[in-house]
This record gives C-alpha cells, sequence and structure tokens, in this order.
C-alpha cells in the first residue's frame, strides 16, 4: 500500500524530465552554434567600416588643412601642423582595435606601414 501511494505521488508531481532538459539544452546549443559565428562577424565588419570612415575623415582633415593654408600636399608629413591649426583633435587618431596607426605622407592619409624585418644573418 505505501509503495503504491508514493508512485500515485510521483506521477502526479509537476516538473520537467530529464530527457526535456536535454532535448532544450540541445537546441540551445543548435541555436548558439548559428548566432555565435555570426556575431563575430558583425563585429568584424563595424571594425572595417569604423576604419574607412576614420580614414575617410583624416583625409578630409588634411585636405582642408592644405586647401585653407595654402600649402603644398608634399609637406605635410604628421598630423601635428593639421591638429595645432584646429583642423583635428588628438582622438580622431585611434583607429580601431587591431587596426594600426594612421599616418600621412605627402598628404595622403593611410594606416602607418608594417616595419620591414631584417633578414638574419648567417653564420
Amino acid at each position: 500500500m505505501k509503495i503504491s501511494r508514493k508512485l500515485k505521488r510521483n506521477i502526479n508531481q509537476k516538473g520537467f524530465t530529464l530527457i526535456e532538459l536535454i532535448i532544450v539544452l540541445a537546441v540551445l546549443a543548435v541555436l548558439l552554434t548559428i548566432i555565435v559565428p555570426q556575431f563575430g562577424k558583425v563585429l568584424s565588419d563595424a571594425r572595417e567600416k569604423a576604419n574607412e570612415a576614420n580614414l575617410q575623415l583624416l583625409q578630409n582633415a588634411v585636405d582642408l588643412y592644405i586647401v585653407n593654408e595654402e600649402i603644398n600636399a608634399d609637406s605635410v608629413e604628421n598630423f601635428k601642423d593639421v591638429i595645432e591649426k584646429g583642423y583635428l583633435t588628438d582622438d580622431a587618431l585611434s583607429p580601431p582595435s587591431g587596426y594600426p596607426e594612421y599616418t600621412v605622407n605627402d598628404g595622403i592619409v593611410g594606416p602607418q606601414p608594417e616595419p620591414e624585418e631584417e633578414p638574419e644573418e648567417e653564420n
């Protein structure tokens, strides 16, 4: 008699079975495998677009500096004068993470070139 009462009580209990929990976890795992790579791509695309926008902004500021100050583009070798004249602020020179610093050479703005590695000498 005691066993039959315990069985009836267990059948009437509310909650999730182990199988139901495993199915929910499996569905969540499948969803995460789809969503996580897409999220990484969105971040990468956003950084790329931010870098392009920064380069365009810097180039526009340098062009304005050249035209307004009536100087030769070849004489613009850094952002120091552009910042001092108020065409740029220091914080505009910060690239998104993972991108090289910006530089200007002959009035053309671009990423700072990577240093060339010196060939190793053979003994």
